[in-house]
């Protein structure tokens, strides 16, 4: 679409649905680019990948802990009468090899919580891309409506400033009515004004694409508005809400978070309450210690059975405050439940009755550019007024306005409600 020149509004109207397809790949390659490069993605990515290490340290409770201990130093002691005293260099290499036997299920719930915590921050970082997909659009449909707009208001101005041209003529040549130019000429003010109100929108729009794709459009004439994927969108409001349930990264989010806080509950009545069992070896090479001269080498295995214990009562209170927790996120995951069935119900409605709307408003805009053509026809043979010819041109340039908005209300609408119900991706763009 060339901005500044005059086309017909059937046409224009009609490019998102039309020819939305031939520049598909555009907007599609736009996204797949900022995905790449996104701060806010490598940043969820980079917490999924320390969740993942995290979930590999806690795994590593069940594997046997070995300890090397190297001592070099100089005793001396003086020891009872009838005792000789000893001093000497003294050294110690100890090596100490301890396995968990059971801890009644504290290393397990602490292996569990951690999978839980990855699998939240992958549903966390599936929540980030599918909003930034959603960005993406949202950003290139505005855009292009905005340029549309601007088309209209540039072509309005263009018509309205040659009627008025003319309306001057016709009085120079004493044919017509000062009152008639000076209506064009409020009428082209108005106009201009349009004209100005869609170069600052415009600004935003770009100001805006440019903020999610960190990059300007190299070349806004190859823009065409995203064609609706209908073969993907839900069949009603129920199928929307259903696959939301299944689908939702949010839900999946709040779900694992629950299940993280269930085990920290658990391993933390295992550490308070329980002892914890292990099988230790032991192994030491001594020259010199504790006054007795010369090398000795000791072998120790042995079963250890340890459990602290705060005199304070400690416990009771780290078990009720993960309980707290624990009924916390989930009463969180329930609020995340129904925010949710809101957001698929705002969604859809947004959706149908935007499709609606689109309808019906280029309806509208059709009809507009029908009665202008017949206007300008029937002021050519005298049979209307200057003010009728003027009023359609602002009925039109409207009309196209709100048509070119409400084309790019139903495309955000539909990609809004793949977003909600989680089934959001760049391959659905077309």
């Amino acid at each position: 679409m060339r901005r500044g020149t005059s086309i017909g509004p059937v046409a224009v109207l009609c490019c998102g649905l039309m020819a939305g397809n031939a520049r598909a790949d555009d907007l599609r390659q736009l996204i797949d680019d900022m995905l790449r490069g996104n701060d806010r993605l490598a940043a969820a990515t980079s917490d999924t990948e320390s969740a993942r290490n995290t979930m590999e340290y806690t795994r590593g409770g069940w594997y046997p802990t070995l300890t090397s201990t190297i001592n070099y130093g100089y005793e001396k002691q003086n020891k009872p009468s009838g005792s000789l005293d000893t001093q000497a260099y003294r050294n110690q290499y100890t090596a100490s090899l301890k396995q968990l036997l059971w801890d009644f299920g504290a290393v397990n719930a602490s292996i569990n919580a951690s999978e839980a915590s990855h699998k939240r921050t992958e549903a966390q970082q599936e929540v980030v891309r599918q909003g930034l997909i959603l960005d993406g659009v949202t950003a290139y449909a505005n855009l292009v409506k905005n340029l549309q707009q601007m088309d209209y208001a540039r072509e309005s101005v263009t018509n309205i400033r040659r009627q008025t041209g003319l309306e001057e003529a016709k009085v120079a040549l004493g044919s017509g009515l000062s009152s008639d130019v000076l209506q064009a000429k409020r009428q082209l003010a108005g106009a201009d004004a349009s004209r100005v109100k869609a170069e600052i929108d415009l600004g935003k729009a770009q100001n805006a694409f440019r903020y999610v794709f960190n990059k300007a459009m190299a070349d806004a004439k190859t823009m065409r508005m995203p064609r609706v994927p209908l073969d993907l969108m839900p069949a009603s409001h129920d199928d929307a809400l259903k696959a939301a349930r299944a689908n939702s990264p949010a839900i999946k989010a709040a779900g694992h978070t629950v299940e993280y806080y269930r085990q920290q509950m658990e391993g933390t009545r295992a550490q308070a309450f329980f002892p914890k069992i292990e099988l230790v070896g032991e192994a030491n090479d001594k020259r010199n210690i504790s006054g007795t001269m010369g090398a000795q080498q000791e072998l120790l295995a042995k079963v250890e059975v340890s459990m602290p214990f705060n005199l304070g009562f400690t416990a009771i209170n780290s078990l009720k405050a993960a309980e707290s927790s624990l009924a916390a996120y989930d009463r969180r995951l329930s609020d995340t439940r129904d925010l949710l069935e809101k957001d698929v119900g705002n969604a859809w409605e947004d959706y149908i009755l935007s499709k609606e709307r689109a309808a019906s408003l280029r309806n509208e805009a059709v009809l507009a550019n029908e009665f202008l053509e017949l206007a300008r026809k029937e002021r050519q043979l005298g049979n209307r007024s200057l003010i009728d010819v003027l009023a359609g041109e602002t009925a039109l340039i409207n009309a196209q306005s709100q048509a070119a908005s409400a084309e790019a209300d139903v495309v955000i609408a539909a990609y809004t409600v793949l977003a909600v119900i989680g089934s959001l991706d760049p391959g659905f763009i077309r």
